[in-house]
């Protein structure tokens, strides 16, 4: 099931209003202006998917709520299995599979995402806390901050995702790592 960036943005909205949270409380906690936040809720840019996390870190809320509107339920442990990831629409030339989207209050928050070759730079993203990014197919290629760097079938790399980062396919094949990002 496909989700798309409208329905995040309304679900975001949904769960500001209903914690009687204003903008400006939202910006502050996660560091952003009102016109950014503002263009997220109005889905008039895609959210990156660390500034939800943030989100669902910083307000107790699930990551499946924002995507779904749902609540996951598992507390204990989630299998999730082959081909069963809930796809979650990000933006063109991304696409993102939650490997844990039914279990509450994560501490990571996995995902299996594809990029397809794109010739135009990635676009950057940053938010708080740390990722590690696995080459499960194909090659990456990673820029953090001004520094890009090559990655192979096989290799990963843990960042700081507070400083700008973006990721595409190194060649004009797709490429499909494990992301986890961490608060």
């Amino acid at each position: 099931m496909n989700h798309p960036i409208e329905m995040i943005a309304s679900h975001l909205k949904q769960v500001r209003e209903t914690l009687g949270l204003s903008v400006e409380e939202v910006c502050k906690a996660l560091d952003i202006s009102s016109e950014q936040y503002l263009n997220y809720e109005q889905a008039r840019e895609d959210i990156p998917i660390g500034l939800l996390t943030s989100f669902c870190n910083t307000y107790d809320v699930s990551l499946a709520n924002l995507v779904t509107g749902e609540e996951p339920k598992l507390s204990v442990y989630a299998i999730n299995r082959k081909g069963k990831g809930m796809q979650v629409e990000r933006y063109p030339g991304y696409d993102y599979v939650s490997l844990a989207h039914q279990f509450f209050h994560k501490k990571c928050y996995p995902f299996i995402v594809t990029v397809s070759p794109e010739k135009e730079p990635a676009k950057m993203n940053k938010h708080n806390g740390h990722e590690f990014d696995y080459v499960l197919q194909g090659s990456l290629k990673c820029k953090i901050g001004e520094k890009e760097i090559i990655l192979e079938e096989g290799d990963s790399i843990y960042f700081d995702s507070v400083y700008p980062h973006g990721i595409q396919s190194n060649t004009d094949q797709p490429a499909k790592f494990l992301a986890i990002v961490l608060e």
